[in-house]
C-alpha cells in the first residue's frame, strides 16, 4: 500500500514539474502564450473598462455619424514596420484616380516589357471600339498584359510583379462586374429568390461566356502572353486555360476603366458592352435549362406544371412551332428549326417575361 502511494505521490510531482515548465513563457514555441499571460491580457483589458478616458473615447468612437458630413472609410497601410489609419471617403471609392498615392502602376514599368509592331495603335482602336478613351493608357496596357510577361524585377522594385500585371485589375473587375449582374438580375427578375438570382447572375458571368465576350471586343487578340502559350494545344486544361485567361482579361479591362474613370464609366462599360450580350449567351446556353428553371418558377408560385403543345408541321419542315400553356391558357408560341429548339425558346421567353405573361402572383 505505502508502495503504490508513493508511485502515485512521485507521478504526481513529476506531472507537477511539467505543467510548471509548460505554463512558462520562455518554453513555450513562439506564437504561443502561457495561461499565466492570458490571465494577465484578460486582466488588463478588464481595467481598460473601468477606465473613465478609455470609456470616453469608446463613446466617442460609437457615437452616431454626423449627418452634415460626408461617411469615411478607415484603410490600413503598411508604413515600413507600422500599420497607419487613412480615412476613405465614398467620392474617392467612386473616383480612385483623384487619390494620387493609390496609383500604383507607371508607365516605366512596361519599358522592359517587349510588344509586338502596331500593339499600341492596336489599343487605340480598341478604345475607339469599346467606346472609351483611356486618360492613362498604362492601365490599359496593364490590363492587356498577362504577368507571366512581366520582368522579374519590376520598377520600382518595392512593387509586386501581380500588381503591374492584370491579375490584379482582375480583382476589381471582377467585383465591379459581379455588382453589376446582381443589381440587373435583382430588377429583372423581382419575383425571384435568393437562389434563383444566383444562378441567373452566374449564368451572365461565368468565365466561359466572358471569354466569348473577350474575343468578340477583340480583347483576346491584343492580349500579351508569354511564348509558351502560344503553342496550340487541344488538352482540356489548356483549354480551360485558355478560356480562363480570355475571361479574366475582359474582367482586367473593366477594373483599369474603373481606376481611370471612376465607377460611373465602369458601369457604363459593363451595362453596354458585356450585360446584353451575357444574357444573350447566358439565355442559350444548354447549361443553365430554361425548362427546369420555368418549371421550378411556376410550381413556386403554384402555377402547377407547364404544357407544351407541338403544332403539327410536314415533313423535313425548315421550322416548327411549339405553344406554352399554363393553367389550361396558352401564353406564348416559339418557332425554332426543331421542335425540342422551340420547347426551349418558349421556356426562356416566359422565364424572362414571367410576370409580363402571367401577370401578379397568385
Amino acid at each position: 500500500m505505502r508502495r503504490v502511494l508513493t508511485v502515485g505521490c512521485r507521478g504526481a510531482l513529476v506531472a507537477r514539474a511539467h505543467f510548471r515548465a509548460f505554463s512558462s513563457r520562455s518554453s513555450l514555441p513562439d506564437g504561443f502564450r502561457s495561461p499565466q499571460a492570458v490571465a494577465d491580457a484578460v486582466a488588463a483589458a478588464l481595467a481598460a473598462e473601468t477606465d473613465p478616458e478609455g470609456a470616453a473615447r469608446r463613446r466617442k468612437s460609437q457615437a452616431p455619424a454626423d449627418p452634415n458630413h460626408a461617411a469615411r472609410l478607415e484603410r490600413r497601410r503598411l508604413d515600413g514596420d507600422v500599420i497607419a489609419t487613412q480615412s476613405i471617403t465614398g467620392q474617392q471609392l467612386m473616383h480612385p484616380k483623384n487619390t494620387p498615392d493609390w496609383q500604383l502602376i507607371k508607365p516605366e514599368h512596361f519599358e522592359r516589357v517587349p510588344t509586338p509592331k502596331g500593339w499600341e495603335a492596336a489599343l487605340e482602336q480598341l478604345q475607339k471600339r469599346i467606346g472609351v478613351q483611356f486618360q492613362d493608357v498604362t492601365l490599359l496596357k496593364s490590363a492587356m498584359t498577362h504577368h507571366g510577361c512581366l520582368p522579374m524585377n519590376p520598377v520600382p522594385e518595392d512593387v509586386p510583379v501581380v500588381r503591374l500585371s492584370n491579375r490584379s485589375l482582375e480583382f476589381l473587375g471582377d467585383s465591379v462586374l459581379g455588382a453589376a449582374a446582381a443589381a440587373y438580375v435583382y430588377q429583372m427578375l423581382p419575383r425571384h429568390q435568393e437562389g434563383q438570382l444566383s444562378r441567373a447572375k452566374s449564368a451572365i458571368v461565368k468565365n466561359e461566356t466572358l471569354s466569348t465576350i473577350s474575343k468578340e471586343l477583340g480583347i483576346t487578340d491584343l492580349l500579351l502572353c508569354p511564348p509558351e502559350f502560344e503553342v496550340a494545344s487541344a488538352a482540356p486544361l489548356i483549354v480551360k486555360g485558355r478560356v480562363t485567361i480570355a475571361a479574366g482579361a475582359l474582367e482586367s479591362l473593366i477594373g483599369a476603366i474603373y481606376l481611370d474613370q471612376g465607377m460611373e464609366a465602369a458601369m457604363n462599360f459593363v451595362a453596354t458592352q458585356i450585360l446584353p450580350r451575357s444574357v444573350e449567351y447566358a439565355t442559350r446556353d444548354v447549361i443553365w435549362e430554361p425548362i427546369v428553371e420555368l418549371q421550378n418558377l411556376l410550381q413556386g408560385h403554384y402555377y402547377g406544371h407547364p404544357v407544351y403543345k407541338y403544332l403539327p408541321a410536314p415533313v423535313k419542315a425548315s421550322k416548327y412551332t411549339v405553344e406554352l400553356y399554363v393553367k389550361g391558357r396558352p401564353i406564348l408560341k416559339a418557332t425554332a428549326p426543331s421542335y425540342k429548339q422551340a420547347r426551349g425558346r418558349a421556356a426562356e421567353a416566359a422565364y424572362w417575361h414571367f410576370e409580363k405573361l402571367l401577370g401578379p402572383v397568385p
